[in-house]
């Protein structure tokens, strides 16, 4: 009977943490120096919460599989007192009709836990911490700050009820204006209105197929996108520079530099400008760090106007000369976006068996198929010495009985 009740609230157990899931969307606090967020569960979370990539990285997890998110001061701890609910130190010994002294009985109460909504998740993040990306935009002026929490129902595995949220928080940028009064009378002024949609750049990478995806294999054809909406395509030229791989674990290499040339030809090519849109595209394979299965492309983009002459010298950069031209204008006085790619996960390029490699699809064939070599134990290798000795015995033994027949 007691083992049928331990099995059954096993069971229970078991089957409440397989069937519990999140409820709602995440809520985000874009704070000072941190991003704070929040989410809940319908049952007691007995998982993990971390960010992508950090999940060895204390400072980026939050491990509640214990039920109580690694928090100070949980520590769960007995307290004994005696039958008068007085602690041992202040009960007063008591004597026995003989005179000797004994100690009253204690009792030990239940444990003594910090209450904790155990189906509530939260994680505040540096905004210095856990391989943030960091992205600059010139519309709204601001740096957008993004990464991606996954809560994980599993405490050791990934499985297929796990969530992953990608969470971003924009700072702006503001522009304080001081004045002073200077009365001064001015002819009356018209006011005119017109509204202007802002521009908005993005950076993609699409596979082989043509689809945006992050799921790559070394070697494989993949495209690179630039570009840029703006309600005056005709007025403005862009440009890519200042590409950065990065493997998510400090480890950076620069493949394209501040002029928008590359670095290195035989990992990636200078990108190709449109004369039609504000676009460039570049077509490479795939390349990763050595043990690594993941890599960040960060690039910047800057818009230059055509008439102005902002353009001349800086878009579409030439790269042939060895000696680089300097340019009549400051890329850095341009608008500048700064902007990730989707991050990538690679494969190496015999990860992956082809379909004829398998075994069970093979086909049965007449033929028999003999190894070069195959190994043999001790005693089967005894036993075959043995039984080779015994048959060329025989043998012989036949033959001089042949012989002698035979005269």
């Amino acid at each position: 009977m007691h083992l049928f009740i331990i099995c059954f609230s096993l069971q229970i157990g078991f089957s409440l943490q397989w069937t519990n899931s999140v409820i709602g969307l995440p809520t985000v606090s874009c704070e000072e120096d941190s991003i704070r967020v929040q989410i809940e569960t319908e049952q007691p979370f007995n998982g993990r919460f971390f960010v992508k990539g950090e999940h060895t990285n204390g400072e980026c997890i939050r491990d509640y599989t214990r039920g109580l998110g690694d928090e100070d001061g949980t520590i769960s701890q007995h307290s004994f007192e005696s039958s008068n609910n007085k602690p041992i130190a202040d009960a007063l010994l008591r004597r026995k009709t003989n005179g000797e002294q004994f100690c009253p009985p204690c009792e030990c109460n239940r444990r003594k836990r910090r209450e904790t909504k155990s189906n509530q998740l939260d994680m505040r993040v540096q905004l210095d911490k856990c391989n943030m990306q960091r992205d600059r935009i010139a519309s709204p002026p601001g740096l957008r700050l993004s990464l991606v929490v996954i809560v994980s129902f599993h405490s050791s595995f990934i499985t297929k009820l796990d969530k992953a949220y990608r969470v971003q928080c924009l700072y702006s940028e503001s522009n304080t204006t001081f004045s002073t009064q200077l009365d001064v009378k001015m002819p009356q002024s018209e006011n005119i209105t017109r509204s202007v949609s802002p521009t908005s750049c993005q950076y993609n990478i699409r596979n082989s197929n043509g689809r945006i995806g992050s799921n790559v294999k070394v070697g494989e054809e993949i495209t690179h996108e630039w570009s840029c909406d703006s309600p005056y395509p005709e007025v403005y030229s862009l440009l890519v520079h200042s590409c950065t791989v990065s493997d998510g674990r400090g480890d950076r290499m620069e493949i394209i530099n501040d002029k928008g040339c590359s670095t290195d030809i035989s990992l990636i090519g200078t990108p190709s400008y449109s004369s039609s849109s504000l676009s460039a595209s570049l077509h490479s394979s795939v390349f990763k760090f050595p043990d690594r299965n993941s890599m960040d492309i960060q690039c910047s983009i800057s818009l230059c106007a055509k008439s102005g002459g902002d353009c001349e010298r800086i878009t579409p950069p030439d790269c042939s000369s060895t000696r680089i031209r300097r340019s009549i204008l400051n890329i850095s006085s341009l608008p500048t976006w700064t902007l990730h790619s989707s991050t990538l996960s690679i494969l190496d390029s015999d990860s992956d068996l082809p379909s004829s490699s398998v075994l069970p699809s093979l086909p049965f064939t007449s033929h028999l198929s003999i190894p070069s070599s195959f190994c043999l134990s001790l005693p089967s290798y005894s036993l075959l010495i043995s039984l080779t000795s015994s048959t060329v015995v025989a043998s012989f033994a036949l033959l001089i009985c042949a012989h002698k027949s035979f005269r």
